[in-house]
């Protein structure tokens, strides 16, 4: 589940998952969400197989900044490739290496009304592997 919520200038996400799978997945939803790429596209492109597998290894000092950068990367494909995460297949939680594998789609950045910049440190709380509220730049 997550919350898209109110802030000044900014968008602020709240997650809340089950397992650390749905908390990734709700992740790319609401970063989704955020730039106006419906569910409905989505399951479009589920459903027609339309999409490319890569993985994202992270291999950061701990968890939060694991997340951290986990956001700045789905920025980095939406802003430098025009590579869109959709969704995941897979996690591999190793001691310090997570490798998470995603579903990319190539996309018009024109076409989308939101625009992310990058995720803030400020008010930045990932309490446990399944609960994070973070400021995104917008």
């Amino acid at each position: 589940m997550y919350e898209i919520l109110d802030h000044t200038a900014d968008v602020k996400i709240k997650i809340t998952s089950n397992n650390i799978f749905d908390f990734f997945k709700n992740l790319i939803d609401s970063l989704n969400t955020i730039i106006n790429f419906s569910e409905n596209e989505v399951s479009y492109i589920l459903n027609k197989k339309k999409y490319k597998n890569t993985k994202i290894v992270l291999q950061d000092f701990d968890d939060y900044q694991k997340v951290f950068n986990f956001i700045s990367k789905y920025i980095y494909y939406l802003d430098a490739k025009a590579m869109l995460i959709i969704d995941i297949n897979y996690i591999t939680v190793k001691k310090e290496i997570w490798e998470i594998g995603v579903k990319l789609i190539k996309v018009d950045k024109k076409k989308f009304k939101g625009y992310l910049k990058a995720p803030t440190y400020c008010d930045f709380n990932f309490k446990s592997e399944y609960y994070l509220e973070v400021i995104i730049d917008v």
